[in-house]
């Protein structure tokens, strides 16, 4: 017995000296006064190593707030690392070091600071995926990344095999996700394509990531098989609970055994809203409508010229103020509220790519590849984008860049006669 106890001293030792190195990692630095995130971790490893009481596990949270293109966003990210106990511990360990880092890069280094949000989560992502890669599959983990812009409530994201994140709107819980995209870190899928996706925060909403310690209740402590098969039960609990996390847990905890790690993440939106602003803006609204049925072309302008004096940034007045300018193919317009729309709203995926399409139209070939690499990013099988991105590539001279979306043209639509028409004109001496 003597034997067995110093065995197990030794090993709470090692427990206690790894809890010590994961305790800095999952660290919440925000600093936003509009996006508000907390945490709870439960480790299902308990221990006692002399005085000191301890857990460990691989769950991880880590938060902080970030700049990119002159835009303050805040990160966040959720992982579960294969295994329970030193095992699981040892994948979190190399997530928190490596997603550490790359945060100390952004906040430090120029280059970094200037990507766009989609391209800073895509190269987030693969130096984690390399990283995993390199354990031959003797490790993985589940995780959520990403992107919160601080101003407008927009969230960037990549879920590698993570639960489906939870929106708590209004009273109401659901599912932002219906399908898993991406294989977990560690797991080498030719198939997979990386798709940032994307959704819209309002005031109060709160946006929910967990590990599926949450899901992985036994209901009978005598029953192996009395486990939770209700994928729902998450959402019932937090609108029982209106959100509140400390009682999300205590209810969950409340349901049975816990059988894994368990590890929250909540985010919160909290922008400030002027409400005789907003009275105004809704008047200056139906006047435009009603201008419009009454085809008042002057009057439905003045209409939505007005709203911008109040806010520059409204997605209505700006939406129909570009497609106003478009069809009459005045593209130095689209350009001018196009960069508003985008600056304030990023989640339209349409008005990005007419962004591009205006810039294209305009002989901003560069410009127009940034935006259109964008949207790539988010939707890779959007047609029209692929055959612009091809089009300003060619003229902006990266013919290798242009050649491979045309070959993502024709592998979605093998008798596209836009992009055979590119073909021909790349084939043409220069």
């Amino acid at each position: 017995l003597a034997t067995v106890q110093d065995l197990k001293t030794r090993q709470d030792g090692d427990y206690y000296l790894t809890s010590l190195l994961l305790k800095p990692l999952g660290a919440n630095h925000t600093e936003s006064e509009t996006v508000d995130i907390d945490f709870l971790i439960k480790q299902k490893k308990q221990f006692v190593f002399r005085k000191w009481e301890g857990e460990i596990g691989g769950d991880l949270c880590i938060a902080r707030s970030i700049r990119l293109k002159e835009r303050d966003y805040t990160v966040f990210m959720n992982a579960d690392a294969m295994g329970k106990s030193i095992q699981g511990a040892g994948g979190a360990l190399v997530i928190g070091s490596v997603f550490g880092s790359i945060l100390e890069r952004t906040v430090s280094a120029f280059v970094f600071k200037d990507y766009y949000p989609e391209r800073w989560l895509k190269n987030t992502f693969m130096e984690l995926r390399k990283i995993f890669e390199s354990f031959n599959g003797a490790m993985g983990a589940s995780i959520v990344i990403g992107l919160v812009e601080d101003a407008t409530g927009m969230v960037y994201y990549i879920n590698a095999e993570h639960p489906f994140g939870v929106l708590y709107r209004k009273g109401k819980a659901s599912f932002i996700e219906t399908e898993t995209r991406l294989k977990r870190l560690g797991v080498d899928d030719p198939d997979d394509v990386l798709a940032i996706q994307t959704m819209q925060m309002r005031a109060g909403d709160m946006l929910f990531f967990g590990s599926d310690g949450k899901d992985d209740i036994r209901f009978d402590a005598t029953d192996s098989l009395a486990m939770n098969e209700d994928e729902t039960l998450f959402l019932k609990t937090v609108e029982k609970c209106k959100g509140d996390l400390d009682a999300i847990y205590e209810e969950v905890n409340g349901m049975g055994e816990l059988t894994d790690d368990l590890s929250l993440l909540r985010i919160t939106y909290r922008p400030a809203v002027d409400q005789e602003s907003r009275h105004r803006i809704v008047s200056l609204l139906d006047s435009a409508r009603k201008a419009q049925e009454a085809d008042d072309t002057q009057g439905m302008l003045d209409s939505y010229l007005s709203v911008l004096q109040i806010e520059p940034t409204h997605r209505k007045a700006l939406s129909e103020l570009i497609n106003y300018h478009l069809k009459r193919e005045e593209y130095d317009m689209v350009l001018k509220y196009g960069e508003s729309y985008i600056e304030a709203n990023p989640a339209n995926l349409e008005i990005l790519y007419l962004l591009a399409y205006a810039y294209r139209k305009k002989r901003q070939y560069s410009r127009a590849i940034d935006l259109g690499e964008r949207v790539y990013l988010r939707e890779p099988g959007q047609l029209k984008n692929l055959l612009n991105l091809a089009y300003c590539h060619s003229r902006a001279g990266n013919m290798a860049r242009a050649e491979y979306f045309i070959e993502k043209v024709f592998a979605l639509d093998p008798q596209n006669q836009s992009a055979q028409r590119l073909v021909e004109l790349l084939s043409k001496p220069q």
